[in-house]
């Protein structure tokens, strides 16, 4: 037991010198961040359906969709973690999550939260503006 406690460590601290220590230490760990990142995309949770018509506030990830996210987080892909969310119909997680990354995703998750939810929430055209900068009077939703 010892000797194999051991050898673990030593297996461990082999990887954490390597200059590619996140990588290997997900792989010794049995993470492939390329599974993990086709799993988060292409997500699709059948217990969904049933409650697709809930608020944001009262809606829960189902225990694989949770999965499919925390792994995605784990090997650092927020792209696929934002991605599981939309298709769990999450809003508020993806957002949070966006937020945390690079101004591409964040752009991204913006748009995509406003379109699918402008037609629900009509205020949002307000929002889309001032989040664009667009309040100079020329659009349509403010006519001058």
């Amino acid at each position: 037991s010892g000797d194999k406690y051991g050898t673990k460590l030593w297996g461990f601290m082999k990887i954490v010198f390597q200059s590619n220590a996140r990588e290997q230490l997900l792989q010794y760990l049995g993470f492939d961040p390329e599974d993990i990142e086709r799993t988060a995309i292409e997500f699709n949770d059948d217990t969904t359906d049933g409650v697709a018509g809930l608020s944001i506030e009262s809606k829960s990830m189902s225990k694989k969709a949770e999965a499919a996210v925390k792994h995605s987080l784990l090997v650092g892909n927020l792209e696929g973690a934002v991605e599981c969310c939309f298709r769990t119909g999450i809003m508020a997680d993806a957002l949070i999550l966006a937020s945390c990354s690079d101004a591409d995703l964040w752009a991204k998750t913006q748009a995509e939260f406003f379109e699918r939810k402008e037609k629900k929430r009509p205020f949002l055209s307000i929002v889309i503006a001032v989040v664009q900068n667009q309040l100079d009077g020329k659009s349509e939703e403010f006519p001058s």
